[in-house]
């Protein structure tokens, strides 16, 4: 399998995400250096000149950018503060408005988020699968070939390692971490 100096980046992007991602755990460790390194390859990809881009097949529409703009124009349009009248309407704004002036605060613009913390981290959890994404578009046949049996990989091995687990039962030493299902693989 010999894949192109921009396919090692992108197979060693998606490896990473396959053993560092899909943490519970708001701002793990793992997800921000997921999301430093996807940061990095999108870097690359719009440093990239036009000629290195593969020849073969069509090139990619617009369409999957669109997808990815909308994608992150949810959690972007739920930063956004809005006037107290327009938040009136919401169940269980009353709440909030009689907690603002019992602090002292009368016209709070709120943003829709309940959260806006756990939003910008869900907003920042989109930066690997848009860098995948995206890289897959540059990338020719072939490296897409070898990362797809990367993937098929993974899941063989995956699921090797859950069927361990499961017949080791809940005290399992495959069992990385400390908090876990210890009743499923």
């Amino acid at each position: 399998m010999c894949l192109s100096n921009f396919g090692k980046l992108c197979a060693l992007l998606f490896s990473a995400c396959l053993v560092l991602g899909g943490t519970s755990f708001a701002g793990h460790l793992g997800d921000t250096v997921l999301q430093i390194a996807s940061i990095c390859l999108m870097a690359v990809i719009l440093a990239r000149p036009a000629a290195s881009l593969p020849q073969e097949g069509p090139r990619p529409s617009r369409m999957p950018f669109a997808i990815m703009l909308l994608m992150a124009a949810v959690p972007l349009s739920q930063l956004i503060p809005l006037p107290p009248e327009w938040l009136a309407g919401i169940p269980n704004f009353k709440i909030v408005r009689e907690a603002h002036s019992t602090a002292g605060f009368t016209q709070v613009w709120l943003p829709l988020s309940v959260s806006p913390h756990a939003t910008w981290i869900s907003l920042l959890s989109l930066l690997p699968l848009f860098a995948i994404f995206w890289s897959t578009l540059h990338l020719a046949n072939r490296d897409r070939r070898a990362i797809s049996l990367i993937l098929l990989a993974a899941g063989v091995l995956s699921a090797f390692l859950g069927l361990l687990q499961l017949a080791q039962g809940p005290h399992s030493p495959l069992r990385f971490f400390a908090v876990t299902n210890t009743t499923e693989a």
